[in-house]
């Protein structure tokens, strides 16, 4: 049998309008159906007339539902956004709508009274930060911590994070990281290093590094978390082109 780097991956047809591809090793669902859509669908739940999903109820519109990937991740996400992230705009729209099983958005102040067990733990950067690899392997060894059920993520910029982060029901819980990469998100925040990822690179990035904590190799098992994003990547760069945007990085990034 092939191995998931020798098999064959369709890709968009805008993908001929970027030099680099940076998700040329990824087996991401063929998202050119998508091109052909041109009109917008009613959202079953709000009413609103959306295009590929509804930003708001987080679910796919008739015309993608049947189409687009789902994935199932071995443990729950919350993601906790600002009140000022635009909804429209917000890549974590992606997560819950790909996994719709195991993604939760909440807006800020509206923050679950999590349990300080060691189940839960907060994605975040820092000194007491510990690799998501390491963590799940010392709770695997530890008797006295339950196994990781569930991950928080926060969705705003760098200089909101501070408030969230002093939101009472977070205090208490152990930090987890992955390891760093570049972004490719084309709106990025001026004047912040390129490790600063969308939330939907954050949430795949981590659930790569875990995917190799047990058996030393990711088998892509949730690579179509970024099917979305790719599809909005090539999307953008063709409409504003690549000189313009991130794409000279792009090599450095997905492997």
């Amino acid at each position: 049998m092939a191995s998931p780097l020798q098999r064959g991956i369709a890709y968009s047809s805008m993908a001929k309008n970027v030099k680099a591809d940076p998700f040329s090793k990824l087996e991401i669902k063929d998202d050119s159906f998508l091109n052909t859509i041109s009109g917008r669908d009613i959202c079953a739940n709000c009413y609103k007339s959306r295009k590929f999903y509804c930003y708001s109820c987080y679910i796919p519109t008739d015309s993608v539902k049947n189409l687009i990937p789902f994935v199932e991740l071995p443990f729950d996400v919350d993601v906790i956004k600002h009140p000022c992230e635009t909804d429209g705009k917000s890549t974590a729209v992606h997560a819950a709508v790909i996994a719709p099983n195991n993604v939760r958005i909440l807006t800020y102040p509206d923050v679950p009274d999590y349990q300080k067990d060691g189940s839960v733990a907060l994605v975040f950067p820092g000194k007491k930060s510990v690799p998501i690899k390491e963590y799940v392997k010392t709770s695997l060894n530890n008797s006295e911590r339950r196994s990781l059920n569930k991950v928080v993520f926060i969705d705003s910029t760098w200089n909101q994070t501070g408030g969230i982060l002093a939101h009472p029901n977070l205090q208490g819980l152990p930090f987890v990281t992955f390891e760093p990469r570049a972004s490719l998100f084309w709106r990025y925040q001026k004047g912040k290093p390129l490790c600063h990822l969308a939330t939907i690179e954050a949430i795949y990035y981590l659930f790569v590094d875990y995917g190799t904590a047990f058996d030393g190799y990711y088998n892509r098992q949730y690579d179509n978390i970024l099917f979305f994003f790719r599809y909005m990547y090539y999307k953008i760069h063709s409409i504003y082109g690549a000189e313009n945007l991130r794409v000279n990085q792009a090599k450095q990034l997905f492997y």
